[in-house]
């Protein structure tokens, strides 16, 4: 200035780094993947964060409702939750895997009642029994090979009469579904011809 004087500004820079944001999720209440079988097939999934954020769930890459209540045929399923950053916060995500299992099947079979092989003479009639006792679905019934009946319900009972000499095997199938795996069972009768008179 004119008195021979100078002027002096001080400057002061600050930075302000984002707050790392945290972030939670839950399925059926466990911060983990969950494994389990069918029928086990109802999940709840939640997520939540410490940060002003919104959170954003997705399910095998598509957006779902948080939190998000579900049953499902067997597969195995991403759980994400993810924070997009915003002008305070850091972005975050947790990923977990949900594995449901098809329930193993369980078929008997029984002759007469009996879950054993049969024998009789020829014209006699056996009682043919199915039952699913594990899974969920159709079970079809074959007597050597040639298709009786199916049903979904059980125990399902077809009589038959073996009209000739043989052994037959009858086999129940269950086969695979979304929900249960394949399994099958099978029992012999033997037909022995009939005395001659």
């Amino acid at each position: 200035d004119s008195n021979g004087g100078t002027n002096a500004t001080s400057f002061l820079t600050f930075t302000i780094t984002k707050a790392n944001s945290s972030i939670s999720m839950l399925l059926n209440g466990t911060a983990s993947n969950k494994s389990t079988n069918y029928p086990e097939n109802s999940i709840n999934v939640t997520a939540s964060t410490d940060s002003t954020a919104s959170i954003t769930l997705y399910r095998n890459g598509t957006t779902i409702d948080n939190p998000y209540i579900n049953t499902s045929a067997a597969g195995t399923f991403n759980f994400t939750a993810v924070i997009n950053e915003n002008q305070n916060f850091t972005g975050n995500n947790v990923t977990y895997f949900w594995f449901l299992s098809k329930a193993a099947s369980n078929i008997t079979l029984l002759l007469d009642s009996v879950a054993d092989n049969k024998s009789i003479t020829a014209g006699s009639s056996v009682n043919i029994t199915v039952n699913l006792t594990a899974g969920i679905g159709f079970v079809e019934l074959y007597n050597a090979g040639t298709f009786i009946a199916n049903s979904s319900r059980f125990p399902y009972s077809n009589a038959s009469t073996f009209g000739s000499a043989g052994t037959f095997n009858i086999t129940a199938f269950m086969f695979s579904n979304e929900n249960s795996t394949f399994n099958f069972t099978t029992l012999y009768v033997t037909v022995t011809a009939a005395p001659a008179e």
